[in-house]
């Protein structure tokens, strides 16, 4: 009786195993993938290669509107997949077809045991534009490349400001990065890609140092002509000042920022104002700048400790709102008299040169006006003398009048602060000058004498009409609201 029921436990474990090895070549028909493939998420046991075909195609469509992410830290990148020309292998179906089926018995059963147990993923294998993905990878590289960039300000139609994250140097380690991708390309594996970094330097600035910068308290905007020189001039002294923080109680010189107007420092020579008259000079156009920040300063509220008005007035603003700077004596200073930190930024493009000044909601204003106090005209004279050198027998510089002036600024806060301050401003009459050639030709020519006054009023130019006339207009146009 024992021995007859080890033979039934013999035979039982016979057929058992019998069925272990010709189960997984019964479970599949021939043409077919064999069960418990997959592609990704996907079963695709027992596919023929027709259906195949046109699933792995299918993927292939939603792959490629996939991107490439690349991450490192707070940084991401994205490679649209699409850029990269993918297109299927076509050894990939065949490679599927043939798996469990291309060893000896055992290896297949082993296979095909080893697929069904574990749910053994296709690897759709995929080809692309090698080219193109380097050149992507290179312009990531270069991205990054460079000296760290600050966090610089988004300016919101609202008045509120944003920051970006800035942009760090990072030395990238190319060959690994393209390694990666190249193998996640190949499998169909998008997962997000960690950026290899060798070496990284962080901007010296970042968004939490700057959590408190919400708002824009006060903006000025000017421009200009077309003149290379003077333009790039503008350029250079704005991007000086862009970006600085001043915090409460601090103080700010328009000159230690921008350091000197000198040809070593990129600037270039443009005409400047010198005695009422425009004379080539290193540095020409800075004085824009600091005209335009003067008035960013007025609209924003702060305190002004120095300024100085032009020898004659400007065309850039209205009279009495211009200041003038010449490296070691004449500046442009401010205090901050805010509650918390400002911060100066600077937009230039070709033509137009804007200053904002940023800081927190609370310090901006809820009024603030501009006006000017009133224009009085200051005559100018005509002076004759001898000058033998000149061709002709008379020659004339025409002069212009001057005016003094005064503007007063009145800001307001909802917590009841309030600032007032007034700045005069003297702008310098220009003498008309004859010159003769000889000592008898002054002294025989009365029609000068007699048409003095025709002459002192022809000479009152355009100009000083279009000063009168800003004059008038100057507290209408300068007074504006900043209520939030």
């Amino acid at each position: 009786m024992r021995y007859r029921w080890k033979r039934i436990t013999c035979a039982g474990v016979l057929v058992f195993a019998l069925i272990i090895a010709v189960l997984p070549f019964l479970w599949v028909s021939e043409g077919k993938v064999i069960p418990g493939m997959k592609s990704g998420k996907s079963d695709i046991g027992g596919k023929t290669e027709k259906e195949l075909n046109i699933f792995l195609n299918d993927e292939l469509k939603k792959i490629e509107e996939k991107k490439i992410i690349l991450i490192y830290k707070n940084i991401k990148e994205e490679i649209p997949v699409k850029d990269l020309q993918l297109k299927l292998n076509e050894e990939t179906v065949e490679k599927i077809l043939k798996t469990g089926r291309d060893g000896n018995a055992f290896e297949n059963w082993y296979t095909r045991w080893k697929v069904l147990l574990s749910f053994e993923d296709a690897v759709s294998d995929y080809k692309f534009n090698k080219e193109v993905l380097n050149k992507k990878i290179e312009e990531i590289i270069q991205k990054y490349s460079k000296e760290p960039r600050d966090t610089l300000p988004v300016i919101h139609d609202d008045g509120t400001v944003t920051f970006d994250d800035g942009v760090p140097y990072l030395k990238i380690d190319k060959d690994k990065l393209t390694e990666k991708i190249t193998f996640a390309i190949e499998h169909g594996n998008l997962d997000a890609i960690e950026i290899p970094v060798f070496e990284e330097k962080l901007p010296s600035l970042t968004k939490d140092q700057i959590k408190n910068i919400t708002n824009v308290i006060g903006k000025y905007t000017t421009t200009f002509g077309g003149d290379y020189n003077r333009s790039r001039n503008i350029e250079i002294a704005a991007n000086s000042i862009n970006g600085t923080i001043i915090m409460p109680g601090e103080s700010f010189s328009y000159n230690h920022a921008t350091g000197s107007r000198s040809a070593d420092n990129g600037y270039l020579s443009a005409p400047v104002i010198v005695g009422g008259k425009m004379v080539p000079g290193t540095g020409g156009g800075v004085c824009q700048v600091s005209s335009t920040l003067f008035n960013a300063l007025l609209y924003s509220g702060l305190e002004v400790l120095e300024r100085t008005s032009h020898f004659s007035p400007i065309s850039y603003t209205p009279i009495g709102q211009d200041a003038t700077v010449a490296e070691g004596y004449l500046d442009l200073k401010f205090k901050n008299n805010l509650k918390n930190a400002i911060y100066l930024y600077t937009e230039y493009s070709q033509g137009i040169i804007s200053i904002y000044i940023l800081g927190a909601k609370e310090d901006v204003p809820n009024h603030v006006e501009v006006f000017n106090n009133g224009v009085k005209t200051l005559p100018f004279e005509v002076v004759k003398k001898v000058d033998t050198s000149i061709k002709e027998n008379i020659k004339t510089e025409y002069g212009h009048e001057g005016y003094r002036t005064s503007i007063t600024q009145r800001a307001t806060w909802n917590d009841g602060r309030v600032h007032e301050d007034t700045f005069a401003s003297d702008y310098e009459p220009v003498n008309t000058v004859v010159y003769y050639a000889s000592e008898a030709l002054k002294n025989s020519d009365g029609k000068l004498d007699k048409n003095k006054d025709k002459t002192n009023k022809n000479v009152k130019s355009e100009k000083s009409k279009e000063v009168e006339k800003k004059s008038d207009n100057t507290e209408k146009e300068s007074t504006i609201d900043l209520k939030k």
